[in-house]
């Protein structure tokens, strides 16, 4: 009989899955207490929420879900990570802690209501994150902006010296004549 804890959690779950961009389940066994807070450490830092939560309230949570590999996933010692704002981050990461702790695996994932496998979050880690693409966009568009300023620099700087000369020698003429 489901209790009112229960029906709470359950709806935690459903209601980060639906501002979730990404979702993605790892398993932990293996990984020490201060192993785990580092790895919600980084996590939060990226606006990542990573819980644990037993597999039939995650499962009954995911039951719209109509992908067989996605239930699969949600079996032994789970954690579910859920990446709001950006897509990338969740796997960029927890590959790039998983590198360093083999403990943690990666099982797989929802990105836009699609299953993906650990070589698709693979993949989707080496990509640059939002605020990556963000920082390369105003770099791209700050170049040929500061070029153009130079240039404008130059043209002031030419005339100038330009009007500075033919002062003078409207001066030195005068004292001439």
């Amino acid at each position: 009989m489901p209790t009112l804890a229960k029906e709470q959690k359950v709806s935690e779950i459903k209601e980060k899955f639906k501002q979730s961009k990404t979702v993605i389940v790892t398993h932990y066994r293996g990984l020490t207490a201060n192993e785990m807070v580092e790895l919600r450490k980084n996590l939060k830092s990226s606006d990542i929420d990573f819980d644990v939560y037993k597999n039939t309230l995650s499962q009954i949570a995911f039951s719209d879900i109509n992908d067989e590999n996605f239930k699969k996933i949600l079996t032994g010692p789970t954690a579910i990570a859920f990446g709001k704002e950006d897509a990338i981050a969740p796997s960029k990461v927890l590959s790039l802690f998983a590198k360093d702790h083999p403990n943690l695996v990666i099982c797989g994932g929802l990105t836009e209501l699609k299953f993906i496998d650990k070589a698709a979050i693979a993949q989707l880690a080496t990509l640059p994150t939002r605020k990556e693409l963000l920082a390369m966009l105003v770099g791209a568009l700050g170049g040929p902006i500061r070029k153009l300023a130079i240039v404008l620099k130059e043209i002031a700087k030419k005339q100038e010296s330009a009007a500075g000369s033919a002062a003078e020698n409207a001066s030195s003429e005068e004292k001439t004549s």
